[in-house]
């Protein structure tokens, strides 16, 4: 069996260069998408907004979900296996179960990324040169695809990674990383956001996530930036 030593230090780098990465795409996909919306996240519900874009912001909001698998969801699922392995015999079942939830959680939010930016073209085309008919048709099938991933798949993300980032937080915590403390409160801050999507305060979780993404993107970098300054768990990240 592998020494603790070994397995905190297996991966270290690779796991730091994910996080590192992650928070300059996470920072990419936020910046991208703001721009398009101009700070209304709603906006893009809207098929009058969505599918009369110009060129230049079709691409910026395609960038920014292609950036938010590589942003918030890929380096972050490298972190979390790193982190499974260093804290997994003391961390318990709740640990095994936390990873299995934020796998979940990476194939909810890649499917919810993607789904928009595969219909944006076709949908796009059809209600620019469509009748009113077709117009409908195109708005309503947008409408479908947005509201699918953002009140079903990414909505999920809420109990998954929110679940995972409590028990994953308060094993770091008890280890005497300081991080842990900010990645207890980031999982609390997906599952609120979680709870006020199901009870329809759409617009009030909306405008928390202005607050929790880019809380995510700096958590993810400071865990980066201690990983590869090797301050590995059992050396009290920080």
């Amino acid at each position: 069996m592998d020494s603790p030593e070994h397995n905190h230090d297996e991966g270290r780098v690779l796991a730091g260069c994910f996080a590192i990465v992650g928070a300059v795409m996470g920072s990419v996909c936020l910046l991208a998408y703001l721009v398009v919306t101009g700070f209304d996240l709603r906006l893009m519900f809207d098929p009058a907004f969505a599918l009369t874009l110009s060129s230049g912001d079709a691409a910026l909001f395609r960038l920014s979900m292609i950036a938010d698998c590589f942003g918030f969801y890929l380096p972050l699922l490298a972190l979390g296996v790193y982190l499974w392995r260093c804290l997994r015999a003391a961390g318990g079942i709740a640990l095994d179960i936390g990873i299995l939830f934020l796998v979940i959680s990476t194939l909810l939010g890649i499917a919810g990324a993607m789904l928009p930016i595969a219909v944006l073209a076709p949908l796009a085309e059809l209600y620019s040169i469509g009748d009113g008919t077709a117009k409908h048709a195109a708005g309503a099938a947008w409408v479908t695809a947005i509201q699918g991933s953002q009140h079903g798949l990414w909505i999920m993300e809420g109990p998954t990674l929110g679940f995972w980032a409590v028990v994953t937080g308060m094993a770091l915590h008890s280890q005497g990383a300081r991080l842990g403390a900010a990645l207890v409160l980031l999982g609390i801050a997906y599952a609120l956001y979680a709870a006020l999507m199901f009870i329809g305060a759409d617009r009030l979780a909306q405008l928390g996530l202005l607050v929790v993404l880019p809380m995510q993107v700096l958590l993810i970098a400071l865990f980066g930036i201690a990983l590869l300054r090797n301050k590995i768990v059992a050396e009290r990240m920080a």
